[in-house]
């Protein structure tokens, strides 16, 4: 089997969730992830953890670590995975998977009081 080819999911609109995300990320988050995105493109299914992790028949996810993360990091992530789940499979629009993360983190975190998106 050759290199494989990263594709990112595109929405029935044509938005690509997952490359705008990396867009947003600060230049060493996003240079971190397209360094082990090029790792993943060349050495394909023979990546293993703790880069990648085999899903499904031929699918793997790109890891990220949350070891050094707190339990409020990682209850963020958690809520946010959560309520972007929706958005990446297509069942409902940006604002809409913002707002419930929204709801979810200022429900598990009631000092929290306002959330300031990237513009």
């Amino acid at each position: 089997m050759g290199p494989f080819v990263v594709e990112f999911y595109e929405t029935r609109d044509g938005q690509r969730p997952a490359e705008d995300f990396l867009d947003e990320l600060d230049i060493k988050m996003r240079s971190k992830l397209v360094m082990t995105l090029k790792v993943l493109q060349e050495q394909g299914n023979r990546l293993r953890e703790p880069y990648s992790k085999h899903l499904d028949d031929g699918i793997f996810a790109k890891k990220i670590d949350m070891s050094n993360a707190g339990p409020y990091d990682q209850g963020l992530n958690e809520s946010f995975q959560t309520a972007f789940k929706d958005y990446f499979t297509g069942t409902v629009d940006e604002d809409t998977a913002k707002a419930n993360f929204e709801t979810a983190i200022k429900e598990k975190y009631p000092e929290l009081t306002d959330v300031v998106w990237p513009a």
